[in-house]
């Protein structure tokens, strides 16, 4: 038995020794088979749809203002939201429209906001529908619309929901920086 274990002790510091540096790395084998074809990727397409800034005339506002209800109202249709605000999109995606005066096009306003006016509470908001935008501008009590109202502008952009997961990290209220992350163009 003392023969079976001084040779166990003789073959483990044999293993032992051989151990030394690595070697070199030797050349690259012949490439192997082609694998089997993936399934088809998904087709590419735009992230976004944006309008152009669309114009609202005073004179468009004062006549679609209901004094019993205090507000007024502006449709916005055609192009982009006509396409593109659809079911799906409102479901799962994102929408966003934004407010400027035509007099000062720097300021842009991200909807809903609200301000006062003739301490009167004034909030802009909108709502959708299947290829239409309606904005609403609401008034907590009565005023003079027509010291009120100006020309102003407004531009939707649409997010369809499966690219909304990538633009999650746009502070969709500033619209400098979705201007510069969207690349729109004023």
């Amino acid at each position: 038995m003392k023969i079976f274990n001084y040779l166990s002790l003789a073959l483990v510091l044999f293993v032992a020794a051989c151990a030394g540096p690595q070697g070199d790395q030797g050349p690259v084998g012949p490439q192997g088979p082609a694998g089997p074809k993936g399934d088809p990727g998904t087709t590419g397409g735009t992230a976004f749809y944006s309008t152009n800034w669309v114009s609202v005339s005073k004179q468009s506002f004062i006549t679609n203002y209901k004094k019993t209800e205090r507000y007024s109202t502006i449709g916005l249709q055609g192009g982009a939201i006509q396409t593109y605000l659809t079911q799906k999109t409102m479901d799962g995606g994102m929408v966003f429209l934004y407010n400027r005066t035509a007099a000062n096009k720097a300021f842009v306003n991200a909807v809903p906001w609200d301000t006062y006016f003739n301490d009167a509470h004034v909030t802009y908001s909108f709502a959708m529908e299947p290829g239409l935008i309606s904005a609403f501008i609401s008034f907590s009590k009565d005023v003079d619309v027509n010291q009120f109202f100006v020309d102003e502008e407004f531009r939707a952009v649409i997010v369809p929901p499966a690219t909304g997961a990538r633009l999650g990290h746009v502070n969709w209220k500033d619209y400098n920086e979705v201007k510069k992350v969207l690349n729109l163009k004023d």
